[in-house]
């Protein structure tokens, strides 16, 4: 008996059926034409599906950086209801960064095993409903523990991102992942702004669970997410590929092409060899493929040792200027406590009124003494909270990571993925020098705005490098893996910026310097560029490019397809980009 079967009831091919067809068969869809996920999203173009993911991607960035951020406010009135010490504060932030750690590789993993949508829907439960819990912590360790798991669901942010890419053209990758980090800042910009009037008048567990909004919003639009097509396709599910390709065209209102979804050659091989290797770490580190990795890795390392260090940094250098320990500045404000240490050893610290919380520094001639005029109370953590002053300069510092991504924005698909993290790690290398010096407080300042947004860039685009160079079969793991060495960059840097710092100014300098400058070098070693590259599906299509060193698996990239020596661009725009052993592609 013969008979159409209803598309809806078709079973969804094993490994072992697919490696039999393989073996068996010609090619799957012989009888008609064919296309691939790349050329179907390409075709497809981008529309309202991918304005959608954006908003969920975006709405999940900015639920992380708000996240983290309300670390840094609810510190003082944590020591003033609880009483506890800036050690044990500490300990709040090192559990969110040994959560977020963890959670890094696990939800790479899932994401690999299970599905991106998968992966992103249950990392994003995880970080909502532990982090609301935490408002409820009723001492110390309870919030560390919860804080802690909270990271852990946070881990699952690059799960969200790497489906987002796996749903973009190759031309709009760039673009459209740099644009992403605007969540980020936004995030901070308004989690500043909220914490400026939450804080004072409802308290910081107020501030936690408005901080989880964003999460909850994510939740409740997750029933539109379709998984992606190019992981199903690495898995062998052609026809579950086609109806998620099917959905992408419909709500974009644009035609696929003619013809159905196809298995690449290579992924067949893949399929039919290695089944049960998929989504396992030890992919990432075959023969090939190794150095790649290690690359990747020390670049994503740094990457969070240097951002999170100019964070940290900044108040430091300051403290340690008000109190004369370092750059005497004249009329540099000092604390508000009444100690002489505060100022340099020929100063004394006057308040102008008497009444005032804060002091100028100044020789005795000129400084009126009101040292009696400042109540003892002022030396208890419940009077030494956070000001709308400090608010602001928080705001205006989170504000500052805009120019540079703005920057990376704009030259990322005109110079490359290389160039740019290169430019910028450089830039922000001379900025550590640079505060070797005594600049003063605006130069100083400056120096800090200008390296916050770099360090910015150079986060975000190695978030879409690491996307683009890994292939669908590993995509997440790959992310999971390297944001848990950002995530190492993260723990490790409080011991420069806050401790070293303030023994050894210079030695703490010339760290962050020389990390800066070997991750320059580490980028120009990393052998492919992959701007206009279309993204892989199988570790064999990769470890060919690698092994080749020329376009995909024949080597035949001419002069005129290479990216940087596309004689379509400018000569001054060729000359910011860098040739790669495996280049970049040209728009055509």
């Amino acid at each position: 008996m013969t008979g159409t079967a209803d598309p809806s009831t078709a079973r969804i091919p094993n490994y072992e059926r697919l490696a039999s067809a393989v073996e068996e068969d010609p090619p799957l869809f012989s009888s008609q034409q064919s296309y691939t996920v790349e050329e179907a999203i390409s075709h497809i173009g981008v529309g309202n599906f991918q304005y959608g993911l954006l908003a969920m991607t975006g709405l999940c960035w900015t639920a992380e950086s708000m996240e983290m951020l309300l670390l840094s406010f609810i510190k003082a009135p944590l020591q003033c209801q609880w009483h506890i010490t800036d050690p044990q504060a500490a300990m709040i932030t090192t559990s969110v960064g040994i959560g977020m750690l963890l959670g890094a590789t696990s939800w790479g993993l899932i994401g690999d095993r299970y599905g991106r949508r998968v992966g992103f829907i249950a990392s994003t439960v995880f970080t909502a409903v532990f982090g609301v819990l935490s408002a409820f912590s009723v001492n110390h360790a309870m919030l560390v523990v919860s804080r802690g798991l909270t990271g852990f669901g946070i881990g699952g942010v690059p799960v969200s991102f790497s489906l987002m890419m796996e749903f973009l053209p190759v031309e709009h990758r760039g673009t459209w992942g740099m644009g992403i980090a605007l969540f980020w800042s936004v995030g901070a910009i308004f989690e500043s702004a909220v914490a400026m009037y939450v804080i004072p008048n409802l308290g910081w567990r107020w501030l936690i669970v408005i901080s989880s909004i964003p999460l909850f919003l994510v939740l409740l639009c997750s029933y539109w997410l379709t998984e992606s097509p190019r992981w199903l396709i690495s898995k062998g599910h052609v026809d579950r590929a086609q109806a998620a390709v099917d959905l992408v065209a419909t709500r974009n209102n644009r035609p696929l092409p003619p013809g159905r979804l196809e298995i690449p050659d290579l992924v067949h091989e893949e399929l039919r060899r290695t089944p049960s290797r998929f989504g396992q770490t030890g992919e990432l580190w075959r023969r090939g493929a190794r150095s790649l990795v290690t690359k990747i890795w020390f670049i994503w390392f740094v990457s969070a040792f240097i951002y999170y260090g100019l964070i940290t940094l900044q108040p430091e250098l300051m403290i340690n200027e008000n109190s004369g320990k370092r750059c005497h500045y004249a009329q540099r404000e000092c604390a508000a406590l009444p100690t002489q240490e505060r100022c340099a050893t020929n100063e004394i610290c006057s308040w102008k009124p008497a009444t005032a919380g804060t002091g100028m520094c100044g020789i005795p001639s000129i400084a009126r003494v009101a040292r009696a005029d400042v109540p003892e109370a002022v030396d208890s953590p419940c009077t030494n909270q956070l000001s709308q002053a400090d608010f602001r300069a928080t705001l205006g510092a989170s504000v500052g990571e805009m120019p540079g991504l703005l920057i990376a924005f704009a030259t990322i698909d005109t110079i490359g993925r290389r160039p740019v993290l290169g430019y910028m790690l450089g830039g922000v290398s001379i900025g550590f020098v640079l505060l070797l010096a005594c600049l003063g407080r605006g130069a100083e300042a400056l120096v800090f705005f200008i390296a916050r947004g770099l360090s910015s860039g150079v986060f975000q685009t190695i978030y879409i490098y690491t996307n683009e160079v890994y292939p669908a079969i590993v995509r997440t793991t790959a992310m999971g893996l390297a944001s848990s060495m950002a995530r190492i960059g993260l723990i490790t840097t409080p011991f420069v910026s806050q401790y070293l710092v303030n023994n050894h100014h210079a030695a703490a300098m010339w760290i962050y310097f020389a990390t800066s400058a070997l991750a320059v070098f580490g980028v120009i070693l990393l052998p492919i560029e992959t701007t206009r590259r279309p993204l892989l599906s199988s570790m064999d299509e990769l470890i060919e490019i690698l092994r080749m060193g020329g376009d995909r698996v024949d080597n035949s990239m001419t002069e005129s397809q290479s990216f940087a020596k596309d004689p379509s661009a400018s000569w001054w725009i060729r000359m910011f980009r860098w040739r790669a052993r495996v280049d970049g592609l040209t728009a055509s």
